[in-house]
């Protein structure tokens, strides 16, 4: 047989030939592109946690110690709530806060902060991430004991308790640590600590009232003559983490 004879056999068998491919290999390609796709894109966290603060206020405190309330302590105790996102295959983790102050005082302390911290070190059941958070900080005096003459005849005027606010600015610089010891398929289960420097920039006093058929604070619009400051401390917490 000639070789120019074979050439149509050759062509015929070619397109077989090149495809025939054995399904095993495929299959096992098929099954490693699924394996690597990640079931969830991100990891849900929830964590809880007793916590104290340093920073105060002392001009504030003064007053409230002047007219019969009780001050902030030196070091505060509060309870603080986290939510967290963690994208799959990132350092970042970004969190939701808030947190209040339990201590016994007549000031009412909140705050509310957004943060975003990357995982500097990472091990199989611990790692350490540092960050910042930002958000508000909210404060709040209920004026039912003694007063200065010109917010008693205001209270006399308008016939409701009247009380002291102010919201500024909060942010905390800071690290934190998780150790997750029980490891399950669907969740994990541990503690963190963090610590952070806390930097509260209070916005002035406004004095006013609550409606009694409202829980919107009504501004009246008159100087307090109460000079705020900024405050500067420390947070440390600490509680149990949970990742879903």
């Amino acid at each position: 047989m000639r070789w120019c004879n074979l050439i149509p056999y050759t062509i015929l068998l070619f397109p077989k030939l090149s495809f025939c491919q054995p399904k095993d290999s495929q299959s096992s390609e098929f099954a490693e592109s699924r394996n690597s796709t990640p079931a969830h894109h991100y990891t849900f966290m929830i964590n809880s946690a007793a916590a104290i603060y340093t920073a105060e206020d002392t001009r504030i405190n003064n007053f409230m110690s002047k007219y019969g309330y009780v001050p902030p302590q030196e070091i505060q105790r509060a309870i603080r709530l986290d939510l967290g996102l963690l994208p799959v295959g990132s350092r970042m983790a970004y969190f939701i806060n808030g947190a209040t102050v339990v201590s016994r005082q007549d000031l009412i302390t909140a705050d509310f902060t957004i943060g975003a911290y990357r995982r500097v070190v990472q091990r199989k059941s611990w790692w350490v991430a540092a960050g910042l958070s930002a958000g508000e900080h909210f404060d709040r005096i209920v004026l039912n004991e003694g007063m200065p003459p010109s917010f008693d005849s205001l209270a006399a005027q308008y016939g409701k308790t009247l009380s002291l606010h102010r919201i500024g600015l909060i942010a905390e610089p800071g690290a934190k640590f998780f150790w997750f010891p029980i490891q399950k398929r669907k969740f994990e289960l541990g503690l963190f600590a963090t610590f952070n420097y806390d930097v509260d920039l209070n916005g002035r006093w406004r004095l006013g009232y609550y409606p009694s058929t409202s829980s919107t604070f009504r501004h009246i619009k008159k100087k307090t003559n109460l000079n705020t400051a900024h405050e500067v401390g420390c947070v440390f917490s600490t509680g149990i983490s949970i990742c879903l």
